[in-house]
């Protein structure tokens, strides 16, 4: 499901690079969820643009959360075998969102879900180097 603010503000960045934000985001909301509902929602703020990707799948054990961004993490390495990936994609995910200036948070419960929250700042970019995103 997508729903999409009204009044959403654009802004400029790498296309190709927020893409890839998304993509990983949101398949490994699809590939934790078996049973059950993956959202985003485009919500605008009042200095910023939020951005949350949800999902009811497997969540994500407390004490694994901190390290969550860390390069070459993988949670519960027995999961790893059965899903794949480097442990590189959240990182990756990290380091790109924070390029256009923004952040991302993650609450996450296990066996309830896992939610991620991307702000961008409104009117970020350079409009003559950068695409509307």
């Amino acid at each position: 499901t997508v729903k999409v603010d009204e009044n959403l503000s654009l802004f400029y960045g790498d296309g190709k690079r927020i893409e890839q934000v998304f993509t990983n985001l949101l398949d490994n909301a699809m590939r934790h969820t078996t049973n059950g509902e993956v959202t985003c929602e485009f919500r605008q703020g009042d200095n910023q643009i939020n951005i949350i990707i949800k999902d009811t799948g497997s969540g994500i054990p407390a004490d694994e959360l901190p390290f969550i961004f860390d390069r070459f993490y993988r949670v519960e390495k027995s999961r790893s075998r059965e899903f794949g990936g480097t442990g590189l994609g959240l990182a990756i995910v990290k380091m790109l969102v924070k390029l256009h200036g923004g952040t991302i948070d993650i609450t996450s419960k296990e066996n309830e879900g896992t939610q991620f929250t991307l702000s961008f700042p409104n009117d970020i970019g350079n409009k003559e180097r950068g695409e509307k995103i």
